[in-house]
């Protein structure tokens, strides 16, 4: 099973993670104009913003495996309530106790910039470890809510428009490869 992200948003997840945890000094347009470099000198993929996108190179690597391969789409098939029956379908396993999936690791970006670097640096399970279960949650949950900012798009549109003629080539390719219709990636 293979879950494809549209691209674009796959690289400014990838450029806010990296810039929230202090890694990635640059804007995601800069980092786009220096990952050849990057990619040359031996960084860590998590940096390849635009290169980790390239599905269709990393399907066509699969071989005989892609026949065998069910395709989802991130954005699309996620969130349809007949996900678990199609991967039955697939795999020939019946669905048991099917319980409704519940959407994790939504863009985490804080208001508070400072605020985000030092919630990602401590160990916050340390600090509540004697606490019970129920109360680690629910705080947890209160310090998440509170300062979590809207996700949003990147605020780079010249990023944007480099990632979208990255991929122009991909949604015919991705279509004939995967049976994916994901022009509407490239589209907004």
């Amino acid at each position: 099973i293979a879950i494809l992200r549209n691209p674009i948003d796959r690289a400014e997840s990838a450029h806010r993670f990296n810039s929230a945890r202090g890694l990635e000094p640059l804007t995601l347009s800069a980092g786009l104009h220096h990952e050849a470099d990057r990619i040359a000198e031996g960084w860590p993929p998590i940096f390849y913003y635009a290169d980790s996108g390239r599905y269709s190179r990393q399907i066509e690597a699969l071989g005989d495996w892609r026949e065998r391969t069910l395709f989802l789409q991130y954005e699309r098939d996620l969130r349809s309530e007949s996900l678990m029956d199609r991967i039955a379908d697939h795999t020939g396993y019946p669905v048991i106790n099917q319980q409704p999936l519940k959407t994790r690791n939504e863009a985490l970006a804080f208001k508070s910039a400072v605020l985000g670097r030092s919630l990602a640096r401590i160990r916050m399970t340390r600090i509540v470890d004697a606490a019970p279960p129920w109360l680690r949650q629910r705080a947890r949950t209160w310090v998440v809510d509170r300062f979590r900012a809207p996700a949003t798009r990147s605020s780079d549109p010249e990023a944007r428009e480099i990632l979208k003629s990255c991929f122009e080539d991909e949604s015919t390719r991705l279509a004939e490869l995967t049976g994916l219709d994901v022009r509407a990636w490239f589209d907004e």
